[in-house]
């Protein structure tokens, strides 16, 4: 009996280390637009982000191991706790005219979902972290168009959002096998 345990324990090892890549690199992109969106019917703030990928290499065996959009949305703490979370939009846009009208083509399922308490941002100085891995791996491997992410937030104001647009990266860890 410990023989078959131990012959499973090994095969779980091997299963969980073969996904990972050999040799990791890290990639850091900065938006190549954002914008501020119109208020909603709602109080929530929305702000749409996009990244270009095409300094990500394309080679054979490429594996996207983590991918993480990265923001410090506010430099005042948050009174309450709040929610960020991540939605994939579905058409082409441009800042000027996202700003003023909006989006209209939205993936009706979440991509990620932070959320935050008033003691976090002591600890993380009011770092958000959304976890987009699936996403840009399918970004990446060409399954779905890129076409960026939209945040909403009901803690952070419109104002400081605008302000720190420039704040966010989208930080991709990748390897190959």
């Amino acid at each position: 009996m410990k023989t078959i345990r131990l012959f499973a324990a090994a095969a779980l090892l091997i299963a969980a280390t073969s996904a990972l890549p050999a040799h990791a690199e890290v990639l850091v992109l900065e938006p190549t637009q954002s914008a501020v969106l119109p208020q909603g019917g709602g109080p929530e703030t929305e702000v749409a982000f996009y990244f270009d990928l095409s300094s990500l290499p394309d080679d054979e065996g490429r594996v996207i191991d983590m991918a993480h959009l990265e923001w410090t949305p506010s430099d005042e703490a948050v009174d309450e706790a709040g929610a960020f979370t991540a939605t994939e939009i579905n058409a082409s846009w441009t800042a000027e005219v996202a700003a003023l009208e909006g989006l209209t083509s939205l993936a009706e399922t979440r991509a990620s979902k932070w959320r935050v308490e008033p003691s976090d941002f002591e600890r993380t100085a009011g770092l958000v972290k959304l976890d987009l891995t699936e996403l840009v791996t399918a970004w990446a491997n060409e399954d779905r168009t890129n076409y960026g992410v939209r945040i909403l937030s009901g803690v952070l104001s419109r104002i400081d959002a605008g302000n720190t647009l420039g704040n966010a990266r989208l930080v991709i860890r990748y390897g190959y096998r």
